[in-house]
């Protein structure tokens, strides 16, 4: 770009790592300082901090003609220069070198420039390097580099922490399907208590399954009802129900995979199936049996005089 500048020492020939760079090299001043001025300048144009990645120590001495001038660089003499996997690192980079160091480079020649004029004269002389264009372009350069910082800044604030904790989500409402769901759960459940079962939650999956197929609550109200009455427990309940809608589903002759036939899936097997039953059965044996007073009101209320224990068609016994 028109107009850049790097800055060198004016006394950099007499600098003892020239000297050493020199001798490193087998070359005059002016070739290693002529190297020097081509991997600064390459530098000040392609990066910021230093870091060259992709170029390597050959590159170097092929760029400036001068054999052994990479590794010439990197000696513990000179140390202007380190050999990195993947390319080179410029030592001390931003204090030569970038818009910062030109920045107080031209500052400090200003003030340089201005202490060196009379005093009748400061006034009016105006120096090189506080010229409007100067000025201009220096103000540019430094509003660019505060741009970028600032736009690195908000990178990393917006990258994700790795060890940050997750904010707490708050718990969304339940939809109103769900809602309606979770009322007539709790609707039913308070129903199969009252009749006796005191081991009817809303939270029952087997509960909810029956509801969602349009089983209403006082359907399983009267069947807890009978269920306590015969002494059963609260599966065979959920049975009955079952039972009693494909018996409806039957007396009008409706096939079993008639659409708006009620069936609850199972996806027990025959052994699970067992195996379950066989649990019910021994929790029944230990739940302690309701008075024969709860038996009798509940008989009542569900209409039965007889001692038959046999659900309705479909249930289990």
């Amino acid at each position: 770009m028109a107009g850049d500048w790097i800055k060198m020492r004016g006394n950099l020939w007499d600098d003892p790592r020239v000297a050493r760079l020199c001798d490193l090299t087998d070359c005059g001043e002016a070739q290693v300082i002529g190297g020097l001025y081509w991997l600064w300048a390459t530098a000040d144009q392609h990066t910021e901090d230093g870091v060259m990645p992709g170029l390597t120590l050959r590159q170097i001495d092929r760029k400036v003609g001068i054999p052994g001038f990479g590794a010439a660089l990197c000696h513990e003499d000179v140390r202007w220069l380190m050999d990195a996997p993947g390319g080179v690192v410029i030592t001390n980079f931003e204090e030569h070198n970038g818009q910062s160091a030109k920045r107080r480079s031209a500052d400090a020649q200003r003030k340089a420039n201005g202490r060196n004029v009379s005093a009748p004269d400061a006034d009016t002389l105006r120096t090189t390097c506080g010229s409007a264009e100067d000025e201009l372009r220096l103000s540019a350069e430094l509003e660019k580099e505060k741009r970028k910082r600032r736009e690195k800044k908000g990178e990393r604030a917006s990258s994700p922490q790795p060890f940050a904790p997750a904010p707490a989500r708050e718990a969304e409402p339940p939809d109103k399907p769900q809602a309606q769901l979770l009322a007539l759960a709790e609707q039913a459940a308070q129903g199969m208590r009252a009749a006796g079962l005191a081991d009817a939650y809303a939270e029952d999956p087997e509960l909810l399954a029956l509801l969602r197929q349009g089983v209403a609550p006082s359907e399983l109200a009267d069947a807890a009802s009978v269920c306590v009455a015969r002494g059963k427990g609260k599966g065979w309940a959920y049975a009955r129900v079952i039972g009693r809608r494909i018996d409806s589903a039957q007396s009008v002759a409706m096939p079993m995979n008639a659409p708006g036939l009620v069936v609850v899936p199972s996806k027990e097997t025959v052994e699970e199936y067992v195996a379950r039953t066989e649990r019910e059965r021994q929790d029944e044996a230990m739940r302690p049996k309701a008075s024969p007073e709860v038996v009798a009101a509940a008989r009542k209320r569900a209409g039965l005089s007889g001692k038959t224990d046999r659900p309705a068609a479909g249930g289990v016994s």
